[in-house]
């Protein structure tokens, strides 16, 4: 805890200046002091915390990378869905429009039926010299009749066949956009499931180094005694070390294989 100490000296033959000098004592038992500890970071700290930060940061961007490519897949497949919904509605309001045709052209048939009609019973009440006179123009107007009939029933078919192929894109469309999705998801369980055993490897890598630094170690002090004379040579205890380091030296470049291929497979 921190105090702070005022002292005041009064006296009496300057009355004025104690009174004031009382009255400032006063107000200042009233202030409070607030003590800090003097704590300066040094530059190298903080230099050394933000390049940590920046190598965070920098591996997070890497690992987000990966998926990019995929997920620019899942947003093209998702526009042309779009694109093909537009499409398809675009073709549903041309099919209505061609429907309302259809339908004022039904009613201008019935209208024409009616006028068949009636000239079918004008004609069956004239004379045989009038029907023979008017068959030919009835005829024609039947067969041309007929082929406006014949058109629009090909028109028809033609609007349900474009409609048909409209609902055959969007299903597939939509099939990809579903094969894209577990496509990612399943690249991403791949992709944990190599790491962990790339980072199990490269632990079995880095023993094995050490396991080979050491009999290799042992090998040379074995050679360096039997150049130097110092003890006699042991034949069995030299060829177990020069199979023991070959040994070695033949998991190391297996572990090396496997993991380059892991790292390969990973960055595929």
């Amino acid at each position: 805890i921190c105090k702070t100490t005022l002292v005041a000296c009064v006296a009496a033959v300057a009355s004025e200046e104690t009174v004031s000098t009382l009255k400032f004592a006063s107000r200042a038992k009233h202030v409070r002091n607030a003590a800090h500890v003097n704590t300066d970071l040094e530059k190298k700290t903080s230099l050394h915390e933000l390049e940590g930060e920046l190598k965070r940061l920098r591996a997070l961007l890497a690992e987000r990378e990966q998926g990019v490519v995929d997920k620019r897949k899942y947003l093209e497949a998702e526009a042309e869905l779009r694109r093909s919904e537009a499409d398809r509605l675009q073709a549903l309001r041309e099919l209505e429009a061609r429907s309302e045709e259809v339908l004022e052209e039904k009613a201008a048939k019935l209208l024409l039926e009616e006028e068949i009609t009636r000239m079918e019973a004008q004609l069956l009440g004239a004379s045989p010299a009038s029907l023979e006179t008017n068959a030919p123009a009835v005829r024609r107007l039947y067969e041309a009749r007929l082929a406006e009939m014949e058109d629009e029933r090909l028109a028809l078919l033609e609007c349900t066949a474009s409609d048909a192929q409209y609902q055959a894109l969007l299903s597939k469309q939509r099939d990809v956009l579903l094969m894209m999705q577990q496509r990612t998801f399943e690249r991403d369980v791949a992709m944990r499931s190599l790491r962990a055993e790339s980072a199990s490897l490269q632990e079995r890598l880095r023993e094995a180094e050490d396991a080979l630094d050491r009999k290799t170690a042992q090998l040379i002090h074995l050679q360096r005694l039997h150049i130097e004379r110092v003890e006699p040579p042991d034949r069995s205890t030299e060829e177990a070390l020069l199979t023991r380091v070959a040994e070695h030296r033949k998991e190391k470049r297996a572990l090396a294989a496997l993991l380059d291929g892991k790292v390969t497979k990973l960055l595929e």
